[in-house]
């Protein structure tokens, strides 16, 4: 992992005509800030739901904590977007986001932030609204209402074609009108129950393909979530933001 950041290191060193801030050896104080964001999906306090995509709400709580003793600030992904268009990588930010919209996201990391002083993003599933395990409309209008919170758009209903199916898709042009439909769909029904304007995106199981991230960008120009692990120092990625998986938070700050 050393090794593999070595390398991305050096080579934004050496095309820094992409670089948000040219990493300088010779003065340490000048060196730009990590920008993480870091996934999250379900929490819950039943052991048996714990896995890859579920923790529990104390473990996610001992994260902010942790992130909190290295110094990190809390933003949301609009706004470590923000700091980004602005060459801004003066401070080591981070952005915790949550997809698909579960009722978690109200009843246990809303609190979890609170108490934390922290901020988050949430991506929804539109199709998935009012149905068990995830967010009610009016559970959804209180998380948006909050000044620690972002909502923004995961698709209508894309998560149904399963994560092959969805990958296909974005490699076929026939379907590039039905998808951007969906996200539109989400895109007003989101802003119709929040009362606010939606200006981030996370993709479907972090699947896209480059010709339609350039179509999505139209629209979400500044914010656009992917699963891919990266920490950003750098504009290259034209908006296009990796996230790391919770679990990996230890390694992230220590390496």
């Amino acid at each position: 992992m050393k090794r593999i950041c070595m390398i991305f290191i050096i080579g934004l060193f050496l095309c820094n005509t992409f670089s948000v801030n040219a990493i300088s050896f010779a003065t340490p104080v000048n060196k730009p800030q990590r920008n993480i964001c870091l996934m999250y999906h379900r929490l819950s306090v039943n052991p048996a739901d714990w896995g890859a995509f579920c923790t529990s709400p104390a473990v996610f709580e001992n994260d902010l904590k942790i992130l909190k003793q290295e110094g990190y600030t809390f933003c949301t992904a609009a706004e470590l977007a923000e700091f980004a268009r602005k060459n801004d990588f003066t401070k080591k930010r981070v952005a915790i986001t949550f997809d698909d919209g579960y009722s978690s996201d109200y009843i246990y990391a809303l609190p979890a932030l609170q108490r934390q002083g922290a901020k988050a993003s949430f991506f929804i599933i539109g199709n998935r609204l009012n149905t068990p395990d995830y967010l009610s409309d009016e559970q959804l209008k209180k998380l948006a209402a909050s000044p620690i919170t972002e909502i923004g758009n995961h698709s209508f209903a894309l998560h149904d074609s399963g994560y092959y199916n969805l990958r296909n898709m974005y490699y076929h042009s026939k379907n590039e009108k039905k998808i951007l439909s969906d996200f539109s769909k989400n895109k007003e029904l989101l802003e119709s129950l929040t009362g606010q304007k939606i200006i981030s995106l996370s993709y479907p199981n972090g699947v896209y393909s480059e010709a339609m991230d350039k179509q999505i960008k139209k629209v979400y120009q500044n914010t656009v979530c992917t699963r891919e692990e990266d920490i950003t120092k750098t504009q290259k990625c034209m908006g296009r933001y990796n996230r790391y998986h919770s679990g990996e938070i230890l390694k992230i700050i220590k390496n």
